[in-house]
């Protein structure tokens, strides 16, 4: 089975005039390029403690990154200190794989 996934972030900086967008949308980046490493993990059953292996994995793809963009914050999502300002947004695409068990069916 194959899934596309797109993920979407955005950042105002974590000053109040915002400056260092460029940082903090590169800082996140980073994070979801380490997350994303190794590209797989073994499937676990968490309904139950101890949790259970199924025996199977979910890969997926190194993630593409989109250009970056900027929209006007909404009135309730100010910077850090209450300012409000433009933000930088990201969406990046993979896409994954693994084998359904008879649960996604």
């Amino acid at each position: 089975m194959e899934m596309d996934c797109l993920i979407s972030y955005h950042t105002f900086g974590t000053v109040q005039s915002g400056v260092d967008r460029g940082r903090a949308l590169a800082a996140l980046d980073m994070e979801l390029l380490s997350i994303c490493e190794p590209p797989r993990t073994s499937k676990r059953d968490y309904t139950q403690a101890p949790s259970v292996d199924l025996g199977t994995s979910i890969l997926w793809t190194t993630p593409t990154f989109g250009k970056v963009s900027g929209s006007d914050a909404a009135k309730n999502e100010g910077l850090p200190l209450g300012n409000e300002g433009v933000r930088l947004e990201r969406q990046c695409e993979l896409e994954s794989f693994l084998f359904p068990r008879g649960e996604f069916l």
